[in-house]
């Protein structure tokens, strides 16, 4: 990303806005339903995107829509995302999973083996 940037959901619609001034960057209206439960992730300069049965990936900093895949499963509740290198979102559990992640990184990175 050329710039740091606070992403945000709303419905079908995805907006970035610049991170030390506050200004809207831009906004992407995404296909399909309305569909109440939206996740954002951002990893390796993509921002991804779950929402009503499908997932979509992102240019953060144009906002352009890079491919869109769909998934009846992906339907259900909200879905929380993860990505290979660690990136963590979705709500509370998320949230929980990740500090889960980082206590554990931390203890296996203090971990010498010696008793």
């Amino acid at each position: 990303m050329n710039q740091p940037l606070i992403f945000a959901a709303v419905k079908r619609h995805v907006f970035a806005f610049d991170a030390a001034t506050g200004e809207r960057v831009w906004k992407t209206k995404l296909p399909g339903w309305y569909g109440s439960y939206t996740t954002l992730v951002v990893d390796a300069g993509v921002l991804y995107v779950a929402r009503h049965g499908k997932l979509h990936a992102l240019d953060p900093d144009r906002g352009d829509i890079l491919w869109t895949t769909e998934d009846k499963d992906l339907k259900h509740a909200p879905v929380m995302l993860a990505t290979s290198s660690g990136a963590v979102a979705g709500g509370q559990l998320a949230q929980i999973q990740q500090a889960a992640y980082h206590a554990t990184a931390a203890g296996a990175a203090g971990t010498t083996g010696a008793t």
